[in-house]
């Protein structure tokens, strides 16, 4: 599961090995509560943390386009 995850993110984003993460996580959830698997490994793994990109919202001095 680390190393999917880890793949994931030098492939992609941090926030796409993220979501990566919480599809499996919730998959394997609903195998363990349909007694499909014994348990969720998804679950012993951290996600990966996104950093926060910087925002720079618009000023009244920005120029609009028409």
């Amino acid at each position: 599961m680390r190393r999917f995850i880890t793949r994931v993110q030098t492939a992609q984003t941090a926030a796409t090995a993220k979501e990566a993460h919480r599809v499996l996580r919730t998959a394997l959830t609903a195998a363990v509560r349909e007694e499909l698997i014994a348990r969720n490994v998804a679950s012993l793994v951290e996600p990966p943390r996104v950093k926060q990109r910087e925002i720079n919202p618009w000023s009244l001095k920005d120029p609009v386009l028409p």
